[in-house]
């Protein structure tokens, strides 16, 4: 088994074998910076909606596409492995995922700039799509991070 036929983990110690392509919250943090980028670009405003829609419900209910595409996949969810079993698990001032508290902070910025004052704040969903994108290709959400440095898990 090569490097890239094990999952990627923050620990090396984390061997989940690979059985395809594996849709992490970095994946899809580019896939919707690219979307929304291309959305706003050819100005289809329903599927911005869509998109809005979407995250509203990811964020209401933590059913977030790559848990759910991992699970229907049969494949573990990367974002709750466990790489040390015997580490102790760290305690967290709020209950509530940082992911899924961007998910609503996504939606609520572009709620506020795309519908509610799209004349004054045109140029807030540009700038959420481009720091979606930057998260995604770089793999650094500073959003998530301040999110965790607050408490959130």
């Amino acid at each position: 088994m090569h490097w890239h036929d094990r999952a990627v983990c923050s620990n090396s110690c984390c061997t989940i074998p690979r059985t395809g392509v594996t849709v992490t919250e970095r994946t899809f943090r580019l896939i919707v910076g690219l979307v929304l980028l291309a959305l706003l670009y050819f100005e289809i405003h329903y599927a911005v909606l869509a998109l809005i829609a979407l995250m509203t419900i990811e964020g209401v209910t933590n059913w977030r596409v790559p848990v759910l595409l991992s699970k229907v996949r049969g494949m573990p969810n990367m974002a709750t492995a466990s790489c040390n079993p015997g580490a102790a698990v760290p305690m967290f001032r709020y209950s509530f995922e940082a992911e899924r508290m961007l998910r609503l902070i996504i939606a609520a910025m572009l709620i506020l700039s795309y519908i509610v004052y799209p004349e004054t704040l045109w140029f807030l969903p540009w700038l959420l799509a481009f720091a979606v994108l930057g998260a995604g290709v770089s793999g650094v959400c500073p959003c998530v991070l301040g999110l965790k440095k607050c408490g959130f898990r």
